[in-house]
């Protein structure tokens, strides 16, 4: 009895491992200046995720500069405050997966901590911070745009670059589903695919998966198509990551039919 229960322990904590090896991190930053553009050094920052409420604290450095990093894509909003200052609040940022996104400079206006300044449209979301090309395909595509099957490759072609060359019929999931599509004219096998930052090709082809996630199960899906940072190695031709959805603090359901 002991070493069964020794050897679930053991299932157990080699399933937490995965669990925690298996994210797709991104990170944003902004600075923090005052009506003069100098720097505000110490201002606390708090960033919530709008889908979770799980909320970071971070503060400014020398440079007015904050940082968030590691934190999973989504929807959130930032506020930032100083000792003689209104606060600043901004809401409704968009942080794809494994993007880094930045917000400029954020100024903070002379006044009491207990006044605020909303602000309402979001920043432009220019990517600053990087020299990759990549699109992404949201959840409310995923939703909202009807196609033939259940083949999230269908997607594919909505991002500039991609083409498809209909071998597939797009209509289920399966382990050729990666086969067709070329990213900017590059081989057909030189793509990468992952799924929560794990590698998902059958790498003695590298053209067919092992696993193709259910387009309901998908939160994301961004492809980089060019210009991609060293950490995204092994092919050459374009990283395709998908993000499976995780839990919210609303309640959603959704149906599909035939």
């Amino acid at each position: 009895m002991k070493k069964i229960f020794i050897a679930l322990l053991a299932i157990l904590a080699c399933a937490a491992s995965l669990a925690l090896a298996q994210n797709v991190s991104s990170s944003l930053r902004c600075t923090i200046l005052d009506t003069s553009g100098a720097a505000v050094p110490n201002a606390e920052c708090v960033l919530t995720n709008q889908g979770t409420g799980v909320a970071l604290t971070a503060k400014s450095d020398g440079q007015g500069a904050c940082i968030f990093n590691i934190i999973p894509g989504g929807v959130y909003a930032l506020s930032a405050q100083a000792k003689g200052f209104k606060a600043i609040n901004v809401k409704d940022i968009n942080v794809d997966a494994g993007a880094t996104r930045t917000l400029g400079n954020l100024t903070l206006e002379v006044g009491a901590m207990s006044e605020s300044v909303q602000v309402t449209g979001e920043v432009s979301q220019i990517n600053l911070a990087t020299a990759e090309k990549s699109g992404t395909i949201t959840m409310t595509q995923l939703q909202n745009v009807a196609v033939k099957g259940r083949d999230m490759f269908a997607y594919m072609m909505t991002i500039p670059g991609i083409v498809d060359n209909m071998s597939q019929g797009r209509e289920t999931t399966s382990p050729d589903s990666l086969r067709g599509t070329f990213i900017n004219g590059s081989r057909e096998n030189a793509k990468n695919y992952t799924v929560d930052g794990i590698t998902d090709l059958d790498t003695g082809s590298n053209n067919t998966l092992q696993f193709e996630p259910n387009m309901d199960a998908i939160a994301e899906v961004k492809v980089l198509t060019s210009n991609f940072q060293a950490e995204y190695g092994r092919n050459g031709g374009g990283v395709i990551t998908v993000v499976t959805r995780g839990g919210g603090k609303d309640f959603h359901v959704s149906a599909y039919d035939t």
